[in-house]
């Protein structure tokens, strides 16, 4: 009995260790990826302030190279969490104007989905209009669980906008939004 019971012990003692360093090792393979993507949206001339509008923007980014370029042993198939860090809309000085700008807009929503999860998720939103005419950092949604939308190289963003007062033309503005990406086997 003692001879089975030793070899046997010892096989557990080799498959524990083992598996402990196959944790260890999958907390080695991990890469935290900064992901900045940049995109314009111009807002339409407002007419009649009582009237949302909407835009989408789409924008290729490849994320697959952005993870390898961080961890080689990893792709877009290992991203297990993805979330927002900022959010910062600007008017470049070229487009600012002391009427037209931000400061006409009383809401404004922006939302995101991919070729890979086509629903509507928001990052960020602003209900009040702002003090700022030409560049504005938005409260992010902390909540928004965005990694499956880093599956794909197809992104795509909607801008909901409501006015508070015409305008005489359309505001050009860059949006800026920061991710970090999570990936790991």
């Amino acid at each position: 009995m003692k001879k089975i019971l030793f070899p046997l012990t010892l096989v557990a003692a080799i498959l524990l260790l083992t598996l402990q360093s196959c944790d260890k090792v999958k907390d080695i393979v991990k890469a935290n990826v900064p992901v900045t993507m940049e995109y314009d949206i111009v807002i339409p001339q407002v007419t009649d302030a009582s009237q949302p509008a909407s835009v989408t923007t789409d924008l290729a980014f490849d994320i697959d190279a952005a993870i390898k370029d961080a961890n080689k042993q990893l792709g877009v198939g290992n991203v297990k969490s993805a979330s927002l860090s900022s959010v910062t809309l600007s008017i470049l000085p070229e487009n600012q104007d002391p009427q037209d700008n931000l400061t006409a807009l009383s809401m404004l929503n922006l939302s995101m989905s991919s070729d890979q999860k086509p629903e509507w998720v928001s990052i960020c939103s602003l209900n009040q209009a702002p003090t700022e005419p030409y560049e504005l950092n938005l409260p992010v949604n902390q909540n928004a669980d965005l990694s499956g939308y880093f599956t794909s190289d197809n992104f795509h963003f909607k801008a909901d906008v409501k006015a508070n007062r015409t305008t005489t033309k359309v505001i050009k503005c860059k949006a800026t939004i920061k991710f970090i990406v999570v990936a790991s086997l």
